[in-house]
């Protein structure tokens, strides 16, 4: 009996999951008048529901949490906050990498970044 249990705890557990890419260094900024641009780490994952990417620079955290399309019924929105109890609704968008101009479509090497629709969280990250 004992067995059985163990073998259907087992089989549960399988079917939630989460992973974690590895650890990627790139550049990142807070859009603000500067926009100075720092060496950061960029940390993602996610699990059976959402997503999540992790920039750590200039002794600061931010993060960004995006649910997946089914989850969301399709009309997902990202979020962006530095700490998991306080992420608000972000649009996503893109800024050239010379220039950080905001921009329509993304080339390779463009900055993505991902600005809180009410707050001051503007943030942009490229890895390297």
């Amino acid at each position: 009996m004992k067995g059985i249990i163990a073998i259907g705890l087992l089989g549960l557990s399988s079917f939630a999951f989460a992973y974690q890419n590895p650890t990627k260094e790139g550049e990142c900024f807070f859009v603000d008048g500067a926009k100075q641009s720092y060496a950061c780490m960029i940390l993602s994952g996610g699990d059976v529901g959402a997503s999540y990417i992790d920039l750590q620079f200039n002794k600061q955290e931010y993060l960004i949490e995006q649910s997946v399309a089914v989850a969301c019924g399709g009309k997902c929105v990202p979020h962006l906050g530095t700490i998991p109890e306080d992420v608000r609704e972000a649009k996503k968008y893109f800024r050239n990498y010379k220039t950080k101009n905001i921009i329509a479509n993304q080339a390779k090497g463009d900055w993505t970044c991902y600005k809180q629709n009410k707050g001051k969280l503007d943030v942009c990250y490229i890895s390297n």
